[in-house]
């Protein structure tokens, strides 16, 4: 797969078996990516089976073990604190819990509870699903950043990239992309990145090259 078959590839599948060699960090965050995608859906009530179940689906408790997996993929908890979040947060269906596992990761395996969950619900689309992918993972990374980029106005580009991913801010990304370009960052891509829509999420890949995380 060339990066501009990825860029334009709108099939989940072919994106999963790439995004499924990447570093147990990056599957991590893709699963918990993924999961918020499905939440959102749930908190809106975007299909009429969803709004069937609302009761139980628009509970935002379920937040919290995601939390909680995001930061197991970042090493900041361990084994015993996530399954303990898991725990007291519950969630719905097998796709929930397999975001939540201890034992490494396996976006395969998530892939078929997702499928699933979207035939019952109707979401998430396969263009949110792709879009999703290529917000975490990124086949063709770019070099690292400038040292005069990352030096600019008292280091305030990592500073902005460590408050957006600590406070999961990703409403700041259009302030973080203002930031590259005044430093001098000319890559496109990148100041796109940061200006899109979204959703972002921890993973993020231009928060992620700032940050230096793999």
């Amino acid at each position: 797969m060339t990066e501009e078959d990825w860029l334009a590839c709108t099939d989940p599948e072919v994106m999963l078996l790439v995004a499924a060699r990447d570093s147990e960090r990056k599957q991590r965050l893709c699963a918990t990516g993924l999961a918020r995608l499905v939440l959102g859906h749930f908190l809106r009530g975007t299909t009429a089976a969803i709004q069937r179940l609302s009761a139980w689906l628009t509970s935002r408790r379920w937040l919290a073990q995601l939390d909680a997996a995001e930061e197991f993929a970042d090493g900041s908890i361990d084994q015993k604190a996530l399954i303990a979040a898991r725990s007291e947060s519950g969630g719905p269906y097998n796709f929930f819990l397999q975001v939540c596992r201890t034992t490494p990761s396996n976006l395969v395996f998530l892939a078929n509870t997702l499928k699933a969950l979207q035939e019952e619900f109707g979401v998430p689309s396969p263009a949110e699903v792709c879009y999703l992918f290529r917000e975490v993972i990124d086949p063709f990374p770019p070099p690292p950043l400038p040292a005069t980029v990352l030096a600019w106005n008292d280091s305030l580009i990592p500073k902005l990239a460590l408050a957006i991913y600590a406070e999961r801010a990703f409403e700041r990304l259009p302030i973080l992309g203002d930031a590259l370009e005044e430093a001098g960052c000319t890559r496109q891509a990148i100041l796109a990145h940061c200006r899109a829509p979204g959703p972002h999420v921890r993973g993020c890949r231009v928060v992620d090259l700032v940050l230096g995380k793999s």
